[in-house]
């Protein structure tokens, strides 16, 4: 990780953090039990969601893939998921003390069955229509 002063030490409001240089994710989830820590009466956002999503396209595929990781990482994000619909690609990256590290990635009709809950599967195949 960076030797900066992580996002997660920081509280934000929810405008800030949709307004990060990189841009916002594509979507964002915060478990249910840590929900009143996170997301406090004032407005602030104490804290990193447990998953973001970022769906890749040519215009964003670079910064998704390495300034938008790296910004999460720092910002105490657990799960970082990049889908590539052209490839038909889902990657599912944990954060370790180390930093991410791919945990699992299907292609094509292959079934991803995310770490961070249990039971859901996806086929992105099934999504995209192809």
């Amino acid at each position: 990780m960076s030797q900066h002063t992580p996002l997660l030490e920081k509280e934000w409001t929810l405008d800030e953090w949709l307004s990060l240089p990189e841009g916002p994710p594509y979507y964002e989830f915060v478990a249910r039990e840590r929900e009143t820590h996170l997301l406090a009466p004032d407005g602030k956002v104490r804290g990193a969601p447990d998953l973001v999503v970022e769906v890749l396209s040519p215009s964003t595929r670079l910064r998704d893939l390495f300034t938008k990781l790296e910004g999460y990482q720092d910002a105490g994000v657990r799960f970082y998921w990049v889908i590539d619909p052209e490839t038909l690609l889902v990657a599912e990256y944990e954060l370790t003390p180390e930093g991410y590290v791919l945990r699992s990635h299907v292609e094509g009709d292959a079934v991803f069955r995310p770490r961070l809950f249990e039971g859901p599967e996806l086929k992105l195949s099934d999504l995209v229509g192809s």
